[in-house]
């Protein structure tokens, strides 16, 4: 089941009103083809601004959370799990499209989106049929804040996949706990040198695309 557009709404009020400490629901709102304007300028090497990944910015407030992590959205996808991307059969290949829809399908897109993009990290929120939304993001991302302690207590899953260190936590934890303001803290550090310098090397086929799995 593809992830769909009242769910994306949703998502974005709740940023929002993360944001804003219930203040406001309208910072954040879906971005143009869910991002996909931004990935076919990012083919022909020209970036887009404000239009990668699923969620935009509106109001230029809430621009800070997109400088620093690129966000996808999933709904539905009740097999495509973090566990099922540890034992699939590495024998049975995958099409194209099959691999899209996959937990590690989308950290490659997620992943390459922000290398695109010039942004450091990336977010992968997810929620299957009757069950909790689920926020994933790179290890980085969590010690790029000033006090990463406020979220190592919280139940968490730790991946490792690609050589890279992944955590998983339901947004809804996260979302009780993370302070937007060491959000914006982090987003002023200087990220773009060094996202910069891995844009070059996929940009000089340095490694191939689908090695490209965490941040």
């Amino acid at each position: 089941m593809a992830k769909g557009t009242p769910f994306e709404r949703e998502m974005c009020r709740l940023l929002s009103e993360w944001w804003t400490g219930g203040k406001r629901d309208d910072i954040y709102w879906r971005t143009d083809g869910s991002g996909g304007r931004a990935t076919n300028r990012a083919k022909k090497g020209k970036q887009t601004a404000n239009s990668v990944g699923d969620v935009g910015a509106l109001d230029p407030y809430g621009q800070p959370l997109l400088d620093l992590a690129v966000i996808e959205l999933k709904r539905g996808y009740p097999s495509s799990t973090c566990v099922a991307a540890l034992d699939r059969n590495p024998k049975i290949v995958l099409s194209d499209r099959t691999w899209k829809a996959t937990w590690e399908g989308w950290v490659e897109k997620v992943r390459l989106e922000a290398i695109q993009g010039g942004v450091p990290f990336w977010w992968i929120i997810h929620r299957r049929d009757r069950r909790l939304a689920m926020l994933f993001f790179p290890k980085a991302f969590l010690f790029s804040l000033p006090d990463p302690s406020l979220l190592t207590g919280l139940d968490t899953i730790v991946m490792h996949i690609g050589g890279r260190e992944i955590w998983g936590v339901r947004l809804s934890d996260f979302l009780a706990v993370a302070r937007p303001d060491d959000v914006r803290t982090a987003s002023k550090l200087p990220w773009r040198r060094r996202v910069f310098r891995v844009r070059k090397r996929i940009d000089r086929g340095a490694f191939p695309v689908k090695r490209v799995v965490g941040a």
